[in-house]
């Protein structure tokens, strides 16, 4: 489990075993989440609706820990938008 800020400000809790649990963020896409790392830089946060995957978001960040890249894709998989943020200091 790990809870992160996005750039927006808002906090979202994880728990990272794979299982699908209830979505309580205040910026939500679906009703329920799943979460699983897929490597020590990468994981994978998949959002349903009514049990179907609505979107899949994958955060890597780089092995210096400077730079995180988020990609989303739709319900169909398609990568939509990707989003890099780098540190400042």
């Amino acid at each position: 489990a790990f809870t992160f800020t996005d750039p927006r400000g808002v906090v979202h809790d994880r728990n990272c075993d794979g299982n699908d649990h209830p979505d309580n963020a205040p910026v939500i896409t679906g009703d329920l989440y799943s979460c699983r790392f897929l490597d020590d830089g990468t994981y994978e946060s998949v959002s349903k609706r009514s049990g179907k995957v609505v979107s899949t978001l994958t955060h890597t960040i780089s092995e210096d820990g400077r730079k995180m890249v988020w990609t989303f894709r739709n319900a169909e998989g398609k990568a939509t938008f990707e989003y890099t943020y780098e540190k400042m200091n």
